[in-house]
C-alpha cells in the first residue's frame, strides 16, 4: 500500500510540476540528428551502432516496391557481416525534417565491394522514425539501374540472403 501511495504522490507532484510522467515521447524528438547518427555508424563500420537504429519491423522501399529487406542484416551480426564484404560512404545534399517523425533526405551512396568495384547511386528518400528513435520506413527513389547493379553485386556476395 505504501508503493501505491508513493506512486500517486509521484504522479500528483509530477502533474502539478508541469513534468510528464510517460514513460516514451509521443515521437521522436530529433529524427534528423538520429539519422545522421546512424549513417555516421555505416560510414564509419560501427555494426552495434548501426543495428540500434533500426526498429524490428524496418521495410525499405525503392521506387515504391517494397524491396524485401532481409532484417538480420540489420542487426549487429548482419552489420558485422555485411561490413566484411562492403563498405559504405555517404554524401549528403538535403537533409531536412518534414514531419514530426519524418525525414528527407536526398543523397549520393558510394558502395565499395572487395574487387574495388565503386557503385555511385543518386537516391531521395523519406524516412520514418517510431518513438523510439529507430528507424521504421526507408522509402525512396532512384535510378532503377543504379539499384540494380548494387543488388545483383551484393547476391554475388552472398547467394543465401
Amino acid at each position: 500500500m505504501k508503493l501505491f501511495n508513493k506512486t500517486i504522490a509521484a504522479v500528483l507532484t509530477a502533474a502539478a510540476l508541469g513534468i510528464s510522467v510517460n514513460a516514451k515521447a509521443a515521437s521522436c524528438a530529433n529524427p534528423v540528428e538520429k539519422l545522421t547518427r546512424v549513417l555516421d555508424c555505416i560510414d564509419v563500420e560501427n555494426a552495434f551502432c548501426a543495428a540500434r537504429g533500426y526498429a524490428w519491423n524496418f521495410k525499405k522501399f525503392h521506387n515504391g516496391v517494397d524491396t524485401k529487406t532481409n532484417n538480420f542484416l540489420l542487426s549487429p551480426i548482419g552489420w558485422l557481416t555485411t561490413f566484411n564484404f562492403i563498405g559504405f560512404e555517404f554524401d549528403i545534399q538535403h537533409l531536412e525534417q518534414i514531419d514530426e517523425d519524418t525525414v528527407d533526405i536526398h543523397y549520393y551512396e558510394y558502395v565499395r565491394f572487395p574487387d574495388g568495384e565503386i557503385i555511385t547511386q543518386y537516391e531521395e528518400a523519406e524516412v520514418t522514425f517510431n518513438r523510439s528513435c529507430r528507424m521504421t520506413l526507408w522509402d525512396q527513389e532512384g535510378d532503377q539501374a543504379e539499384q540494380d547493379a548494387v543488388d545483383e553485386k551484393t547476391k554475388e556476395l552472398f547467394p543465401f540472403f
